[in-house]
C-alpha cells in the first residue's frame, strides 16, 4: 500500500522507518476505537511502524504527582517523545473527548525542566468510530487541544466511522471489523500522516 509511493523513497533508501504511536481514548477491551488502531498497526510497512500505547494505567493528572512522576507516566511520555508522529483514535463522550484521552494529553503536554513537552509539535492524525456522527464533535474538540500544542494535524481524509449501517454493527464483539470502507479509510489516513510527517522533517 505504501511501499512504492515516490514520496517515501528517501525513507526506504535510508531504512529509517517512521515511528507512529497510536493512542486510543477508550479503555474498554473490545473498544471499536482501539480496533481502528489495530487496523493502522496492521498496515505497518518498511516505511512506517505503528505501535499502540496503553494509557489504562495512567493516574489522573495531579500536580502533586509531578514531584516524583509515576513510572507509568514516565514510560508513556517516553513513548510519545520517541515517536515521529501520533495517530489518535477518538471516542466521543458528551460531545467531547473521553476523560482517558484528555488525561493522557495532560500528561504528555507538560514541560519539566529544560525538556520539550513530548507531544508538542508532533504531526498527528485523528480518527474515530461511534454513533451517527462518527465522533465528529469529539474530533473537533481534540483539534482545539492540539492547536495549543502546535501539532500539525492531518485535515483530510476525515475518518469518522458511523458504527451502525444498513447491515447493523460494522464491528464484531471484539471491536474488530473487516468492512472494506473502514479498512480503506484508516489506511488512507495513515498514508496522509506519513506524508505530513515527511514534510515536517524537511
Amino acid at each position: 500500500f505504501f511501499l512504492f509511493a515516490p514520496a517515501y523513497a528517501i525513507l526506504i533508501d535510508s531504512a529509517m522507518a517512521l515511528k507512529i504511536l497510536g493512542i486510543s481514548g477508550s479503555l474498554r477491551k473490545a473498544s471499536v476505537n482501539s480496533g481502528l488502531l489495530r487496523i493502522a498497526a496492521a498496515s505497518a510497512t518498511p516505511v512506517a511502524d505503528v505501535k499502540i500505547a496503553d494509557i489504562s494505567n495512567l493516574p489522573l493528572f495531579n500536580e502533586d504527582l509531578e514531584k516524583n512522576l509515576p513510572p507509568a507516566v514516565t514510560a508513556f511520555r517516553n513513548q510519545v517523545a520517541v515517536a515521529d508522529a501520533i495517530v489518535f483514535a477518538c471516542p466521543e463522550n458528551n460531545f467531547s473527548v473521553s476523560a482517558a484521552l484528555k488525561n493522557s494529553l495532560d500528561w504528555a503536554s507538560r514541560k519539566y525542566g529544560d525538556e520539550k513537552p513530548p507531544l508538542s509539535g508532533k504531526p498527528v492524525a485523528i480518527m474515530g468510530a461511534g454513533g451517527g456522527a462518527g465522533t465528529a464533535r469529539a474530533q473537533i474538540a481534540l483539534r482545539q487541544i492540539l492547536v495549543f500544542l502546535d501539532c500539525p494535524t492531518v485535515n483530510q481524509p476525515f475518518v469518522g466511522i458511523a458504527r451502525w449501517g444498513p447491515q447493523g454493527d460494522k464491528f464484531d464483539v471484539d471491536g474488530n471489523t473487516t468492512d472494506p470502507q473502514v479498512l480503506t479509510s484508516v489506511k488512507g489516513l495513515v498514508d496522509a500522516l506519513i506524508k505530513l510527517t515527511i514534510q515536517c522533517k524537511k
